[in-house]
């Protein structure tokens, strides 16, 4: 069998069927929720995810590449992060709102942006809304 970076992931051999089969059509939907208990390897799903969009290699995501490296190393401006102001508890309508205003602009290496948003359940009323 082909190796490829979902082997990251330990367990869950239904998730990583479903994301292989996503990545091997390069067809992912426009949005996933991705959810579990504190320490179960969300951000490191969505990073992987966001490497099999935009990996150059045939077997997606190889880890290797030169978009692939840059996701994992946090570095690409494509990938944009939404977290808990460290000075809040919740994410605002603002964020989002500036989230919204730059995602029409174009990619800059990948082929499109991704966006993980981190602890979306602390979201304000006003920021689904608003999303």
């Amino acid at each position: 069998m082909i190796m490829d970076a979902f082997d990251a992931l330990y367990g869950n051999e239904g998730l990583k069927r479903t994301l292989r089969g996503f990545s091997s059509r390069r067809a992912f939907p426009n949005s996933l929720t991705v959810s579990g208990a504190e320490g179960s390897g969300k951000s490191t799903v969505a990073t992987l995810i966001a490497m099999a969009i935009a990996c150059e290699s045939n077997v997606r995501p190889c880890g290797e590449c030169k978009s692939c490296r840059k996701i994992r190393e946090g570095i690409s401006p494509d990938v944009i992060t939404l977290t808990v102001p460290k000075d809040r508890r919740t994410i605002g309508v603002d964020a989002v709102r500036q989230i919204r205003d730059g995602a029409y602009i174009l990619p800059n290496d990948l082929p499109c942006k991704v966006y993980i948003i981190k602890d979306a359940d602390r979201l304000t009323e006003a920021a689904q809304n608003a999303l």
